[in-house]
């Protein structure tokens, strides 16, 4: 591989590392959220990822993904945990919680890539009755079926390891 001004490559300098770094068992926030980024920007959603944003209090806040309208305005803030993490917010995550809410748009939390094909659904939803609120015209949402068998692949892959 060549290496040029954008990709470096270092060579390992020991192995005693390597037994630290198990394959993962289950499904990460990060293939939660690179999965959904990438369907939505296919279905056409403006949306971002780990966006930083500075709250008043000079403190910073990164959202897991904004998702803009065609104004570039705030849409929707999407958290993404694992399904692990349904129903244990906990302290931080409240305090996560509340700090979102003050921006004045949903505040949208998802868990695992069950509720990732969820929300991309329902967000086509949403957009199609914006659509029709907007234009009188009835939109189309798309249907995926390959989906189903993506899902399935996830859930397969999950258990296995």
């Amino acid at each position: 591989m060549n290496e040029s001004d954008f990709v470096r490559r270092f060579g390992p300098t020991s192995a005693e590392y390597n037994a630290l770094a198990p394959y993962p068992r289950q499904t990460t926030e990060f293939e939660i959220q690179a999965w959904l980024v990438m369907k939505l920007l296919d279905v056409g959603f403006d949306v971002r990822g780990e966006t930083p944003i500075r709250l008043p209090s000079g403190r910073q806040c990164y959202f897991d993904l904004l998702v803009f309208d065609r104004e570039k305005h705030l849409q929707y803030i999407i958290e993404i945990k694992t399904f692990r993490a349904k129903g244990k917010l906990g302290q931080h995550g409240m305090t996560q919680w509340k700090t979102y809410l003050r921006f004045g748009v949903p505040v949208l939390f998802v868990y695992g890539m069950e509720g990732a094909f969820e929300l991309r659904d329902q967000l086509l939803k949403w957009r199609a009755l914006d659509e029709h609120i907007e234009t009188g015209r009835n939109y189309v949402v798309p249907d995926f079926p390959d989906d189903y068998e993506s899902f399935a692949a996830w859930k397969l892959r999950d258990r296995k390891h």
